[in-house]
């Protein structure tokens, strides 16, 4: 069974990614990671040190993270009918490599599939 990591920023080249990896893999069992993380756009000291106005706001960005990603799955679901295929959310407060690079090792998976524009 293939292990594939689908990083999605929830963005139409994400999605076209996925799409590609789900139609690449029709015929073989796979295992489907998709992955989001997130960091607060004001991610500093203040907010480490648990500063009262910005308690909760990890929570908030969390929240967004997990309902996108299950409406994602969802989607999918629906869209690529596949019993070969199971899809697996996973929601991150990390940065985007390093997050990829800890799933890789631990589900050590066979793939990383993700889409990109430009230099984000």
């Amino acid at each position: 069974m293939k292990k594939i990591i689908l990083p999605t920023d929830f963005s139409y080249n994400a999605y076209n990614a996925i799409s590609y990896a789900m139609n690449l893999l029709k015929d073989e069992e796979a295992t489907f990671y998709l992955m989001n993380t997130y960091t607060p756009a004001i991610y500093q000291t203040e907010y480490l040190l648990h500063s009262p106005g910005q308690i909760g706001l990890g929570d908030i960005y969390q929240s967004e993270s997990i309902n996108q990603l299950e409406e994602l799955q969802k989607k999918l679901e629906k869209e690529f009918k596949n019993p070969k295929h199971t899809i697996i959310t996973h929601s991150a407060f990390n940065i985007l490599v390093d997050e990829v690079a800890a799933m890789v090792t631990s589900e050590e998976a066979d793939l990383v599939i993700m889409g990109t524009q430009g230099a984000t």
